[in-house]
């Protein structure tokens, strides 16, 4: 395993994002290396899923995009 992806499992694994994960703020769907696609919550109750690219992670913070996990595909710009 590379050492970005390491760091990102152990980050995932760390009572903070697992605390997250408790409140139901957030919940981690799937990690397909660089892609980590997590659903969260906003606070009117509305429920998102972000595909994040985590390459050389932590020193390159991650970029995210709306996506759709039903067609495995970025989210619809009318959506």
């Amino acid at each position: 395993m590379a050492p970005d992806e390491k760091a990102l499992r152990a980050d995932l694994e760390s009572g903070r994002f697992l605390a997250g994960e408790a409140r139901k703020r957030w919940r981690l769907f799937s990690v397909e290396w660089p892609g980590v696609l997590i659903a969260i919550t906003a606070r009117d109750g509305q429920g998102f899923a972000l595909r994040f690219d985590c390459s050389g992670y932590p020193q390159t913070p991650p970029t995210a995009r709306l996506w759709s996990p039903e067609r495995n595909a970025p989210l619809e710009v009318a959506l």
